[in-house]
């Protein structure tokens, strides 16, 4: 199992899909206790699934939030990709919600706003998920909420439209079903809307007997509220699961709402400090060291040129594999990249890793679709 089998002691399956299993793992080093998603590549291969799994890797590794699976690092074989991600011991929210018809307001809240902390976060850095449900949230040891599996997200400029329809039914916003072209923040917001409704009536607020009927719903955002729900609670959620996408409350306006503001305390509010450097797709001090991780979308050859060039380029920096560059081949024309500190000067290594994260990027060769002229 390449470097992963040396470093880790597999444990207990958490849990399997079509393609992966994530494992319960014990870093033998340090003791930590991690989750390592086991990705077989032949069948992502043949499923032509493998740009999903690019952009997850993508996406958790410039992501460092407090309610967010913060990814440690990623190694692969000839036949597997392991990603060693947080454990997150609590499982999935909607097992602490089956125990009781529905979560008081007090845990929705404060679920809620951990909830909107992160998206707000990956909003801001230009990451759109396009799959929030229950089941991609966990809930850690403390009881906090986290997100994950960025599988179908998205990274995009505010107000440019994305095209592909994704997302699990029930939580799915109507522009996605009804257009061609679709926002991603309120997309994601849609989403979070239906959680939050979820939370605090033990169901989602869109149900029907098929899939065409609960999609009839959505799209004219058809749905009663319980008679428990306070006048707050339906005021918040009727503005996020507003049908007409241009009407729907904005993340701002959310931060706003006075049943979300009670006992908010955001990582912001507390001086959490977190990286800014999501357009350069960088990410420091993580556990095992001061690195920066770099994704690159040419093949193992040209990646390690380009590595080199860059160095080289660099006031004459030397690049030695084994102690401060690790490439790691994703698939023929994706690599994963290590850059790792060790004794060089802040300045010189900070901007070698500016200059190489530009270096490894292709030049965009796509065309960028206009905001449509349609209603809604």
């Amino acid at each position: 199992m390449c470097l992963i089998g040396r470093k880790y002691k597999m444990r207990r399956t958490l849990g399997e899909g079509n393609f992966a299993k994530v494992k319960l793992a014990e870093n033998t080093y340090t003791g930590q206790m991690v989750a390592i998603k086991i990705i077989d590549k032949m069948m992502v291969f043949r499923d032509e699934l493998m740009e999903q799994v690019v952009t997850e890797i993508s996406a958790m590794n410039v992501l460092d939030h407090p309610n967010i699976v913060r990814i440690h690092e990623v190694s692969a074989s000839k036949t597997k990709i392991f990603i060693v991600m947080e454990y997150v011991s609590g499982g999935e929210v909607l097992r602490n919600l089956n125990y009781r018809d529905r979560f008081n307001e007090q845990v929705s809240r404060k679920y809620f706003q951990q909830l909107i902390d992160a998206v707000d976060y990956c909003h801001e850095r230009g990451i759109y998920h396009r799959d929030l449900k229950p089941e991609n949230l966990l809930i850690d040891y403390k009881g906090d909420l986290k997100v994950t599996d960025f599988g179908l997200s998205a990274f995009h400029k505010p107000d440019i439209f994305l095209t592909t329809a994704c997302g699990s039914p029930q939580y799915i916003a109507p522009e996605v079903i009804a257009y061609k072209f679709y926002e991603g923040a309120p997309v994601d917001i849609w989403a979070c809307g239906v959680i939050l409704y979820e939370f605090l009536a033990g169901k989602t607020p869109f149900e029907g007997n098929n899939l065409p009927s609960i999609s009839r719903k959505i799209k004219l955002g058809k749905f009663e509220f319980p008679i428990w729900f306070t006048e707050s609670q339906r005021n918040l959620i009727s503005k996020m699961l507003n049908p007409t996408y241009k009407q729907r409350i904005k993340m701002g306006d959310i931060f706003e709402d006075e049943w979300f503001k009670t006992d908010h305390y955001s990582m912001h509010s507390q001086g959490i400090q977190i990286e800014q450097h999501f357009n350069l797709q960088l990410r420091k001090g993580d556990d095992y060291g001061q690195k920066t991780k770099l994704e690159s979308e040419y093949s193992l050859m040209k990646t390690i040129q380009k590595v080199k060039k860059e160095a080289a380029k660099n006031a004459g920096l030397f690049i030695e594999n084994t102690k401060d560059a690790k490439v790691i081949q994703l698939t023929p024309q994706h690599c994963l990249v290590e850059i790792s500190k060790y004794d060089w000067g802040f300045v010189e290594y900070d901007e070698f890793c500016k200059s190489l994260s530009i270096a490894l990027k292709k030049k965009p060769n796509h065309i960028t679709h206009s905001i449509p002229n349609s209603k809604a």
